[in-house]
């Protein structure tokens, strides 16, 4: 219904993250509404330029999944499956790369693989890495564009 129109699938994400932010605005300590926010906006922005995406949409994926690290708990963290700490891990990192912020980023993709070692998910962040390793620096504040 919707495919071939831009238009309809912007206004339709920009919706949705007013929805998602009054539900975490509700419920700010619940992991699971905070982690619904989050997945939503990252998985809007593998399809969308940041240009597209409703504003502050990458800041509320980090603040998000920040925050539920932090209810978690670094000792429930550990016991978490690789692919849920694989998840919440990477989808920081990403964000930190799609704002350009090069430096949180690498420190973002460095926790991937000390959190999840010898997974896909490292061998993501090791990939993501590299093309940080090979990307011009900024001078005087990070680079942007990644």
């Amino acid at each position: 219904r919707f495919a071939g129109n831009p238009a309809e699938g912007k206004r339709l994400l920009v919706d949705s993250k007013r929805e998602l932010d009054r539900a975490v605005s509700l419920d700010a300590n619940n992991v699971n509404i905070l982690a619904m926010r989050a997945v939503t906006l990252y998985m809007a922005g593998k399809y969308w330029q940041n240009a597209d995406l409703p504003p502050g949409s990458w800041e509320a994926v980090i603040q998000d999944l920040e925050k539920s690290k932090r209810l978690i708990r670094p000792d429930r963290m550990a016991k978490l499956s690789v692919h849920a700490r694989g998840e919440i891990y990477t989808e920081i990192a990403a964000a930190y790369t799609r704002l350009g912020r090069q430096a949180k980023a690498r420190e973002a993709w460095e926790q991937v693989v000390q959190q999840v070692p010898g997974s896909d998910y490292a061998q993501r962040a090791t990939a993501a890495l590299q093309v940080l390793s090979n990307a011009p620096t900024a001078t005087g504040k990070e680079a942007s564009g990644l």
